[in-house]
């Protein structure tokens, strides 16, 4: 059991930045309640942390008739080594690995003037100060998500993990209501 245990913690632990992934729910909510779909209109989307099994493919791919966007790009492995994909996008829609955000994902968008819509946390707020000012992002404060994991969390016997601190972050156009 032990060894299982083991083995399983390391794969976890391999793949991590794979995980945890976002909630239909918290998705559905982001297109309907924050983003104009209408500006997504003959636009290529570009998903960069996003595999076939993320809410956020799986969404778009459900509401391609109402939304009406151009193309859908989504890929899974080492974003990062996909600059030409994020020179082709409209706008680039994820929620990424916190560990690339800051140092690296960010700059890339920056410099590649790119519209976004990421997830992020507040704990890196002086990270994305230094790269962008007030009015080339905005950073929406979201308090706490719930994500879907492939485990089962021992204190809360779901397949749930919490993350404190979160926001959003974009510099795409936004609805009032949620500004």
């Amino acid at each position: 059991y032990n060894e299982f245990k083991n083995k399983e913690l390391l794969h976890l632990e391999q793949n991590l930045y794979k995980i945890p992934y976002t909630k239909y729910e918290e998705v559905e909510d982001i297109f309907e309640n924050v983003i104009y779909k209408e500006d997504l209109k003959d636009k290529i989307i570009y998903c960069p942390a996003d595999g076939e099994q993320s809410n956020f493919v799986i969404y778009l791919k459900d509401h391609k008739d109402d939304i009406q966007y151009k193309e859908l790009i989504y890929t899974s492995d080492d974003m990062m080594t996909h600059e030409d994909l994020f020179e082709r996008a409209d706008y680039i829609i994820t929620n990424p690995p916190f560990s690339i955000l800051p140092k690296e994902l960010l700059p890339l968008l920056k410099r590649l003037e790119c519209k976004f819509f990421l997830f992020g946390s507040l704990m890196m707020q002086p990270y994305y100060i230094n790269i962008f000012s007030p009015n080339e992002c905005k950073y929406m404060h979201r308090g706490d998500w719930a994500f879907n994991t492939p485990f089962i969390s021992e204190q809360t016997g779901r397949n749930e993990c919490f993350v404190s601190g979160t926001c959003y972050l974009t510099n795409m156009n936004i609805k009032d209501t949620f500004k």
